[in-house]
C-alpha cells in the first residue's frame, strides 16, 4: 500500500464513521518485523459491529484487482474474519478514484476470473 492510499485511507474512515467509531490502523511487516501477517489495514468497530479495512493501490494502466494482489497469508486471515462475522473490504485506489468491495464478493468473483477490472465491478461496488 503507497502512502498515498493509506493517507486517503485513513481521511475515508474518518469521514465515514466520525468521532464515534473505532478505528485502529493494523501494523504491517514493514512497521513490525514480524513474520505474523494477513491482516487487513484498519480495524473498525461501530455501532457494535466489526469492519476490517484493505488498501490495495491499482496503477491507472492496470485497472483491475485479482488474486494476485493478496497475499496467501491475506486470503487465510480474510476468510476466517468472514466465518467470524466480520465484514472485510478492500478500499481499491486508482489514482484519484476510490472503489469499495466487500471481499466476500470479490473472492467468489476471484473462483471464477483470478482478476476482475474494476469497472467491471458494476453492481459489487459499495456506494459512497
Amino acid at each position: 500500500m503507497s502512502s498515498n492510499s493509506e493517507t486517503k485511507a485513513q481521511k475515508y474512515l474518518r469521514e465515514a464513521y466520525g468521532d464515534s467509531a473505532y478505528i485502529k490502523k493494523i501494523p504491517d511487516f514493514k512497521q513490525t518485523g514480524s513474520m505474523i501477517g494477513g491482516m487487513p489495514d484498519y480495524l473498525v468497530v461501530y455501532k457494535s459491529k466489526t469492519y476490517w479495512y484493505e488498501v490495495k493501490q491499482v496503477t491507472n494502466r492496470r485497472k483491475s484487482i485479482g488474486m494476485d494482489d493478496f497475499t496467501p497469508q491475506q486470503l487465510i486471515e480474510f476468510r476466517k474474519l468472514l466465518k467470524a462475522g466480520a465484514k472485510v473490504i478492500i478500499l481499491i485506489y486508482n489514482d484519484n478514484d476510490l472503489y469499495i468491495a466487500d471481499f466476500k464478493d470479490l473472492y467468489y468473483m476471484f473462483a471464477v476470473n483470478k482478476s476482475v477490472k474494476i469497472l467491471e465491478l458494476g453492481q459489487f461496488i459499495i456506494k459512497v
